[in-house]
């Protein structure tokens, strides 16, 4: 089974004698950043690589890696982007202009914090 979200990333579930069943999110480009096989592993492409989750501190790093890989931007970056498109679809415009915000006042905090330790 194959699934294709509207972006262009592609979903699938593999199952026959010779392929267990694995769950796999591909980029755009058909290459798979995101797979969990049927004994459980976790595996996500990082520098070109399909690298196995080891332990729990690896979940955060598979997911920001697999945005990435998807969608060639960082996670922030990415968020922000849905959101935008959401506010300019009429789509929840007001929660969203407050998620925008927040990430801002975030972002600059963060600046301000790392040019204060210069």
């Amino acid at each position: 089974m194959q699934l294709t979200v509207d972006s262009g990333y592609t979903a699938t579930i593999q199952n026959s004698v010779f392929t267990p069943n694995i769950i796999s999110i591909s980029g755009k480009n058909s290459t798979p950043v995101f797979e969990i096989k049927s004994n459980g592993d976790v595996f996500y492409r990082y520098e070109n690589e399909m690298v196995k989750v080891n332990c729990p501190d690896d979940i955060t790093t598979a997911f920001l890696c697999s945005v990435f890989n998807c969608t060639g931007l960082q996670p922030e970056d990415a968020i922000i982007e849905t959101y935008v498109n959401k506010i300019l679809n009429h789509e929840h415009s007001d929660e969203y202009i407050a998620k925008i915000e927040k990430a801002f006042r975030r972002l600059k905090l963060q600046k301000i914090n790392d040019s204060n330790q210069l």
